[in-house]
């Protein structure tokens, strides 16, 4: 089959590379071709300048030889007179160029586009089997920056971080209450699940008995322990879990002696940037001596407490840090900003990929943040398609509307 895709000098560039990088998903037996029209804002485009530009370089003929034309979904009103002038099947492609590539698909499985609607409207299944594709050969289209985990390993993409899922208070918890919500986690998205201790008690042989239990339960995924307490630390690092959040100047000097071939997530004990970058660089090469895995985490201030300055701290130390992973903790904006969770976890994960960091950290710890594993998920794999996309974050088959729709 021989298509035409007739579109805007200014989208071919973007057109060209998205048909390279796409190739193996377009059918063998598409000859694809492009008209260029000179305009530099693809918006104007209308059917009028369209016929004209056709007919004043003689490409009637040339035309005619394709058995579908494609236009772009944004051009506005019907093709009536281009049909009319080509006696040939004119139709709308989708408004968004990437979504040429599920076109393509439904045009193998014969489905007829349109000359008045956009193509959106019957391609809906084959971009939600694209943009799943997407999301299942990663390996493909992002750059893999590394692996982590101590008894599993999970690979580590550029602009997609790991999202850890804090059970709060975990070691209050039975036995039963905990594995019900490390389940529910992972069913939401998680991918590592964080043991949450008691900032006010100690709670050692507890925490050692749901490590057991995780294990038991959950074999396949990688765990952490969230705790301040040198007794549970050094579970923590006995038992062998995946991560400890977190270690400070002050702990790592009580622990020296213990601390060794483990993962630690890194926090400063000053908030200015000078001494923050001081303290790590005197720390880091210390753990790097004992084999210690190090994820950094300038500490994301709580609402009305400075957020842009402790964004501001993530963006400067990953420029002096740029080889180490960062964890930014959102529960403490989500938990204490009396906002529904959903936006909110949209946007400051956007902020996440922007910034570079791999790790998000989140909780659910009360009512009005009960999701918020799942927004984060659903926010990351929509950033991600996008992002392989490169087009805007909308118009994806993933989204996070849920109170508003995008038309009436």
């Amino acid at each position: 089959m021989r298509i035409c895709l007739i579109i805007p000098e200014v989208l071919t560039n973007q057109l060209q590379r998205l048909l390279n990088k796409f190739s193996s998903e377009i059918p063998s037996s598409f000859e694809i071709e492009f008209l260029k029209i000179p305009i530099k804002i693809a918006s104007i485009l209308d059917e009028n300048t369209l016929i004209n530009y056709i007919i004043e370089n003689n490409y009637i003929n040339y035309l005619k030889k394709f058995d579908i034309i494609v236009v772009p979904g944004f051009l506005k009103g019907n093709l009536n007179k281009i049909n009319s002038l080509l006696n040939k099947s004119v139709v709308k492609g989708p408004k968004n160029l990437p979504d040429i590539i599920p076109m393509f698909k439904a045009i193998e499985k014969g489905i007829k586009l349109s000359n008045e609607e956009t193509a959106d409207k019957y391609i809906q299944e084959f971009k939600k089997e694209f943009e799943f594709k997407i999301l299942s050969n990663l390996d493909k289209y992002l750059p893999k920056i590394g692996e982590f985990g101590k008894n599993l390993k999970i690979s580590i993409y550029r602009h997609r971080p790991i999202i850890i899922a804090e059970v709060v208070d975990a070691v209050l918890l039975s036995e039963n209450e905990f594995i019900k919500k490390c389940r529910y986690y992972i069913e939401e998205g998680a991918d590592i699940i964080d043991i949450g201790c008691l900032a006010y008690k100690a709670k050692p042989e507890k925490l050692k008995t749901l490590i057991k239990i995780f294990r038991q339960n959950f074999p396949d995924k990688l765990l952490s322990v969230d705790t301040f307490n040198i007794d549970e630390i050094r579970i923590a690092i006995y038992e062998n879990v995946d991560l400890i959040l977190s270690i400070s100047k002050s702990t790592f000097y009580k622990l020296e002696n213990d601390l060794y071939d483990c993962s630690i997530v890194l926090i400063p004990e000053n908030e200015k940037i000078p001494d923050i970058i001081k303290e790590f660089k005197e720390l880091i090469p210390k753990f790097e001596n004992r084999k210690i895995q190090v994820i950094l985490d300038p500490i994301f201030k709580p609402p009305m407490f400075n957020i842009f300055n402790s964004l501001l701290r993530y963006y400067i130390l990953k420029k002096v840090f740029p080889d180490k992973y960062f964890l930014i903790g959102l529960g403490n904006v989500t938990e204490l900003l009396d906002v529904d969770s959903i936006g909110v976890n949209a946007l400051l994960t956007l902020i996440a990929i922007e910034l570079g960091i791999e790790f998000i950290l989140t909780t659910e710890a009360s009512v009005k943040t009960i999701g918020s594993v799942n927004e984060i998920r659903k926010a990351i794999d929509m950033f991600t398609i996008t992002k392989i996309l490169n087009k805007l974050p909308k118009d994806t088959t993933i989204n996070l509307l849920i109170c508003k729709k995008k038309y009436y």
